[in-house]
């Protein structure tokens, strides 16, 4: 037992169970029922009382954690942690080489950047996706629209895919911008009849790059007047 753990002697809080699943899990692709059971398991090593509702609690640990950017939820049932960037004082960067290609698949590369700006707007999707749409003589597939507080959301989106599939995914459009909210709700609402209800997340829709480039020029105008 471990009288210094947050929740010794008390039933497990959001709050705790948030710091176990960063501490437990970060840097991995990891089914909800194993951070269910793990963070509990840990708990009552640790000292902790027993809880009365386990879901609920590990529930509201992850939508705190996804809200906060240190969680995604890649695939129904399935979350990634993000690691924990923790530089010295000395370093010289943010991210050294090694780090960087260790979280970033090199093969994330945009097809098309355009705009200009601090963060970014991204479009990303699996190639099966779209030749099986294509070969039925269809113009749109899943893309995934989100944002990134980044110029190259490499990161980010790597971060969402990880090792949950088979493929990598293809980034087919960039939008570098400074007011990446605006933009990407824009683009959703632009896209709203498209949105795929059963996917997991809100930023799933039928459509593909060109589309979403003419929905932002769109923007672009509308914001102008």
């Amino acid at each position: 037992m471990n009288n210094r753990y947050q929740c010794f002697g008390r039933d497990l809080t959001s709050d705790c169970a948030r710091k176990l699943i960063q501490e437990l899990f970060e840097g991995q692709t990891v089914r909800r029922r194993e951070i269910v059971n793990t963070v509990f398991e840990v708990h009552h090593k640790r000292g902790g009382g027993n809880s009365g509702v386990r879901l609920h609690v590990i529930k509201s640990a992850l939508k705190s954690m996804k809200e906060s950017g240190v969680a995604e939820n890649v695939e129904l049932g399935f979350w990634y942690i993000l690691q924990k960037a923790n530089p010295e004082p000395h370093t010289e960067s943010l991210q050294s080489p090694k780090t960087k290609e260790e979280l970033v698949n090199p093969d994330l590369d945009s097809i098309k950047t355009i705009g200009a700006g601090k963060n970014s707007v991204y479009l990303y999707y699996y190639p099966t996706y779209r030749s099986f749409a294509e070969s039925q003589g269809e113009t749109d597939w899943p893309c995934k629209i989100g944002k990134s507080e980044s110029i190259d959301p490499a990161i980010r989106i790597n971060s969402q895919t990880a090792t949950a599939l088979p493929e990598n995914p293809v980034v087919g459009l960039i939008i570098r911008t400074d007011s990446p909210d605006t933009i990407e709700w824009a683009i959703h609402e632009f896209l709203g009849n498209k949105h795929m209800q059963n996917a997991p997340g809100k930023e799933w829709f039928m459509t593909h790059p060109n589309e979403v480039q003419e929905i932002h020029e769109k923007v672009l105008k509308i914001r102008e007047t």
